[in-house]
């Protein structure tokens, strides 16, 4: 649920990897702003809401390999300066956006 994570400010590391998650609620990792490793892989993601990194601009890893992600919002990743890691393999995509 929406603001399942609001009181994990100081967190830096989740993994939600492997759990047949379908969707993300818009905003769920907004108060994570200390976050550097955030794991969605071996999930069942559809599509990504656009800004959904936008706050998290400490991440250095971001998996999101084996999903089934057809598409990604442009710009979703604009606000990552820090990323070091991004592995996206093993989806479903038909189109990336430009820049990416």
């Amino acid at each position: 649920p929406s603001g399942v994570f609001d009181s994990l400010t100081q967190l830096t590391y989740l993994t939600l990897r492997n759990n047949q998650l379908t969707a993300l609620p818009e905003g769920v990792f907004d108060r994570l702003v200390n976050l550097q490793q955030l794991y969605l892989h071996l999930n069942r993601l559809s599509s990504i809401p656009a800004g959904m990194f936008d706050k998290l601009t400490n991440l250095k890893e971001l998996k999101l390999y084996s999903n089934q992600l057809t598409a990604l919002p442009e710009g979703l990743f604009n606000r990552l300066m820090n990323i070091d890691v991004l592995e996206l393999c093993c989806n479903k995509f038909t189109q990336l956006p430009t820049g990416i």
